[in-house]
């Protein structure tokens, strides 16, 4: 990524000319019908980039929390602008932090820290190549709960390895293998015995450091320990697939409600978009999203 310096954005004037600018472009934006997809993904790359000079200077920073301040629904709620990012901040400025627009803000907010966890370039040009190379918004969104499962090198089988003795070493009683006429090679390494299973009359009869070999082996003992975690992951899985059955339920009884209430006149959010607000704001919710995992798409049991 690009280094800003402090100097790099001192001008307060500068500042109100590009949220003014931001500002009006959001405005057209609003009234496009259906929201066109790439001008979205322009007006966040110049909130991608604006929230990183934003971000490395106090003063600016300073400038748009007293705006965002102004706002009176944020005065009137918990929300602490002081512990949000510059990005949020500029989002807040434009959506402010309505019922209404809490989902779109979250939804925009996730889509930049995607960016942001893969590294890209502050600019809006490669914001706007980086949502369009993952797919879209959603898909962004989604990157920030999927990890990569790469095939493991030799040393991380090595490292996995050497972990997993550590575990056993309680129960793992260790023959005594060295003697005068034996030397065991410096690398990693397998060593074949004859004898009793412990004891210090073991003999080493042969050695094996050959790397293919040795990788062999150690996956087969490491794969052998991770079946035995197969069970214990089924029935995690069993589990939160209970509490999620549970949530999904109780959040349609009262998006059910919900569409009873006079609130539905002013603001009509599909399911999804309850679910979602309902996740932010309940704080319940949140914390079993953080501790199962991508609660929100589990409860709608489809990919959005």
């Amino acid at each position: 990524m690009s280094n800003l310096s402090v100097t790099d954005f001192m001008a307060d004037e500068f500042l109100d000319d590009e949220l003014i600018a931001l500002g009006k472009d959001f405005e057209r934006f609003e009234e496009i019908e259906g929201k066109g997809t790439r001008e979205l993904w322009s007006l966040l790359g110049r909130i991608y980039a604006l929230g990183a000079r934003i971000e490395n200077n106090g003063l600016a920073k300073g400038a748009l929390l007293s705006l965002v301040n102004e706002d009176p629904v944020v005065q009137n709620s918990p929300w602490k602008p002081e512990k949000k990012t510059a990005h949020e901040l500029l989002l807040v400025r434009l959506l402010s932090i309505k019922p209404e627009t809490k989902a779109k803000k979250s939804q925009w907010f996730s889509a930049i820290r995607a960016a942001k966890k893969s590294d890209i370039d502050y600019s809006q040009s490669a914001f706007e190549c980086y949502i369009a190379d993952v797919g879209g918004i959603n898909e962004a969104r989604r990157s920030l709960t999927q990890t990569n499962s790469p095939r493991p090198t030799y040393d991380d089988l090595t490292s996995d390895m050497m972990q997993f003795l550590d575990e056993k070493a309680q129960t793992f009683e260790a023959p005594d293998l060295f003697s005068t006429e034996s030397e065991l090679p410096g690398a990693f390494g397998l060593v074949l015995v004859h004898g009793k299973a412990a004891g210090s009359d073991v003999v080493p009869i042969a050695t094996i450091s050959n790397q293919a070999l040795v990788e062999k082996a150690m996956t087969r003992v490491l794969a052998e320990n991770a079946a035995s975690l197969k069970d214990l992951e089924r029935e995690y899985r069993r589990e939160t697939d209970a509490i999620v059955s549970r949530e999904r339920k109780n959040l349609k009884a009262l998006y059910a409600k919900y569409r009873k209430s006079r609130s539905w006149a002013n603001h009509k959010p599909t399911f999804a978009e309850f679910v979602e607000l309902s996740i932010i704001e309940s704080d319940e919710l949140t914390k079993i999203d953080k501790q199962i995992g991508n609660l929100y798409d589990r409860i709608l049991g489809s990919q959005i």
